[in-house]
């Protein structure tokens, strides 16, 4: 029962921050056009394009890495081409639904398991690339906020006007977790389930792997946005990571709507609104949605290559009924078609549309289409009783 009111609980404060997000971008939007968005968006330079294209390569690259490291983790060896597949296809969709444990866990699950992997495996794996997420995200927000703090609008309401405490507590827990790794070695046990302790060297390699991905996230949404003064790369890096924290604790998919309004809030008095918008857009569609898209492509073909054979079993079986039904179902709706057409030609035109069609052709060719469909009509409806009776 508890479970229960706390996945609803969850699942309202997800749906609340969400229309808290549509309304703040509706009141901090209300004055832009849609035309001067677009026209933005069309400003973007082609080679700053293609950077954003590199950096989120960079990006899924590293996060491959964390599945790669999981797997010296648990002491599985597995062929990179497989990690990566796997490890693209779950992130680019966990990214774009959200609740990545679940979306993005089953399909680990699926592929993992058929290359060897037990469910146990499977399960350290996902929590090992789960830690490396956070020591990543610590690791580069620590960095950040004590060198680059980013100022936090009262809008936020949070009870500090700078991220410069946040960065002191993420160094506090960083610094705690590598010195519980390097001075307790003792295996943790779960329910029955014991986990070892990671080496203090994939610990580190955690760390690096994790501030690169980190690091080259932001770079693909900051090579996007405008040249403007006081928008480097160290202020753009705090911003996008207090942005996706927002948007990671709202449970919304994709982290949209709550992303951009935190990004535009915390960068709003250095930027032109529609700028942001229209650079927030094109990451979107460069990170998120492409990615999707090519994810989807790669699971739909990794299941038809593995279960081809069954495929080809199952249309030869289809393939031995579809005769009988073809020439009947063409026949009723080239039947359906004739009738259409010899209704439209004795019913009375709409006005409307007759004048809309005298701007681009004379009154005898409108007349004379009217005579035409009708013997088409008739045509088809000749035509599907010749397709029933199969007439060659």
């Amino acid at each position: 029962m508890n479970k229960r009111v706390l996945e609803i609980a969850g699942s309202l404060v997800g749906i609340v921050l969400f229309a808290v997000a549509l309304w703040v971008l509706h009141r901090e939007f209300s004055h832009l056009h849609y035309h001067d968005v677009m026209a933005q968006l069309h400003a973007l330079p082609y080679y700053r394009v293609g950077l954003a294209f590199l950096f989120t390569m960079c990006s899924y690259l590293a996060l491959s890495g964390y599945d790669w490291l999981s797997l010296r983790y648990i002491r599985h060896a597995l062929e990179y081409p497989k990690v990566l597949l796997t490890s693209f296809i779950t992130y680019a969709i966990g990214h774009n639904l959200g609740f990545s444990l679940f979306t993005g866990g089953s399909i680990r699950l699926r592929l993992y398991s058929a290359w060897g992997l037990s469910t146990f495996e499977i399960t350290s794996l996902m929590g090992f690339g789960i830690i490396t997420f956070w020591l990543g995200y610590l690791s580069a927000g620590a960095v950040t906020f004590l060198t680059m703090p980013p100022n936090i609008p009262a809008q936020v309401h949070i009870p500090f006007g700078s991220a410069l405490p946040l960065g002191i507590l993420f160094v506090a827990i960083v610094l705690t977790y590598v010195s519980w790794i390097t001075l307790i070695r003792k295996p943790i046990k779960v329910r029955g389930w014991q986990f070892e302790v990671p080496a203090p060297s994939l610990t580190v390699s955690q760390v690096a792997v994790g501030m690169f991905d980190w690091l080259v996230a932001s770079a693909a949404l900051y090579v996007l946005l405008p040249s403007v003064e006081g928008l480097s790369y160290g202020h753009v890096v705090g911003v996008y990571l207090l942005s996706q924290i927002a948007g990671l604790a709202s449970n919304v998919p994709g982290g949209l709507g709550v992303f951009e309004t935190v990004f535009i809030l915390l960068l709003g008095p250095v930027a032109e609104p529609a700028q942001l918008v229209s650079s927030l857009l094109a990451y979107r569609l460069i990170y998120y949605l492409l990615p999707l898209a090519l994810a989807s492509v790669s699971l739909a073909g990794y299941e038809l290559a593995r279960r081809g054979a069954r495929i080809k079993r199952i249309a030869a079986g289809v393939g031995k009924f579809v005769p009988m039904f073809v020439p009947q179902v063409l026949s009723f709706t080239v039947f359906v078609s004739g009738v259409v057409l010899l209704f439209s030609g004795a019913t009375p035109a709409v006005q409307s549309r007759l004048l809309f069609l005298e701007r681009f052709l004379p009154l005898s060719v409108i007349e004379i289409s009217h005579f035409v469909g009708s013997i088409l009509g008739l045509g088809l409806l000749i035509l599907a009783r010749g397709l029933q009776r199969r007439v060659d």
